[in-house]
């Protein structure tokens, strides 16, 4: 799965999505034209896609990164992308959206 997005201020990336079969999990390459590179690793958790890596934050010290994807009953996705500077005790929001189906 391949994505194109672009977001407030001019910023646009993309990221590649692949399942994986030796290691039996989803792989994501995400860049933006910032060079931010965030590569997360994962699989379903209940009904939600969540994925993990690490990447440095806004201080350029590394955090945990995690982005959950699920299913809305109107047919949308949400996309949760939480951070955490404490190795996963605590989660500070980096982006909440929603995504839907582009017509045509």
């Amino acid at each position: 799965l391949q994505e194109h997005w672009a977001g407030r201020g001019g910023i646009h990336g993309m990221s590649f999505n692949i399942y994986d079969s030796s290691s039996r999990k989803w792989h994501q390459t995400w860049v933006d034209s910032n060079g931010y590179l965030l590569i997360l690793n994962g699989g379903l958790t209940g009904k939600s896609m969540v994925m993990t890596g690490t990447a440095p934050g806004n201080d350029g010290k590394m955090q945990l990164q995690r982005i959950e994807w699920t299913p809305q009953p109107d047919g949308t996705v949400r996309q949760h992308w939480t951070s955490s500077d404490d190795n996963g005790k605590s989660w500070s929001d980096a982006f909440d959206g929603i995504y839907t189906k582009s017509p045509g």
